[in-house]
């Protein structure tokens, strides 16, 4: 699986997703106390320049599909533990650049470490994206996130063919 951040996709949809209702002067700490901590799964159509948000959390590998992670109102710390915990449905390598990397011995799981300073963390929302090989195990993948001391668990998205 190819790991890619998608800088251009965080202001086009951080914009879509996250409609900031709340007055933008206030700290960022106080924002992160008031609304609770969300992660979101989305899949883009990546075909044309401007990626097109699709429904639901499938995506085909034989398309060119991005799966992307938003999280918002979480705080964030000179240096942020971004842990991603993917459980496949079946054996596969992962790939993450900048990342370590931890497989079971059946490598049907995968703890990807990145340690992200303040700075390369831009806006209010956190953005993660994926890519998938044509050898990336089709069906459904369960995917825990840790992002310092905040947990989601119960995400999940599929492959399709």
């Amino acid at each position: 699986m190819k790991k890619l951040m998608a800088v251009s996709l965080l202001s086009l949809i951080s914009s879509m997703t996250f409609a900031n209702t709340q007055n933008n002067a206030q700290p960022e700490q106080q924002q992160a106390k008031q609304q609770p901590p969300i992660a979101v799964l989305r899949v883009f159509d990546t075909t044309n320049k401007e990626p097109k948000l699709l429904k639901g959390n499938a995506l085909s590998r034989s398309k060119k599909r991005n799966l992307c992670l938003f999280i918002s109102n979480v705080e964030k710390l000179e240096q942020n533990l971004l842990a991603e915990y993917f459980k496949a449905p079946a054996a596969m390598k992962m790939n993450a650049e900048g990342a370590e990397i931890r497989s079971s011995a059946d490598n049907k799981e995968h703890l990807v470490i990145f340690n992200l300073p303040k700075s390369a963390l831009e806006g209010d929302v956190i953005t993660q994206c994926w890519q998938f090989a044509k050898t990336d195990p089709i069906g459904t993948y369960q995917l825990e996130i840790q992002f310092n001391e905040t947990v989601f668990k119960g995400l999940s998205f599929r492959i399709l063919k």
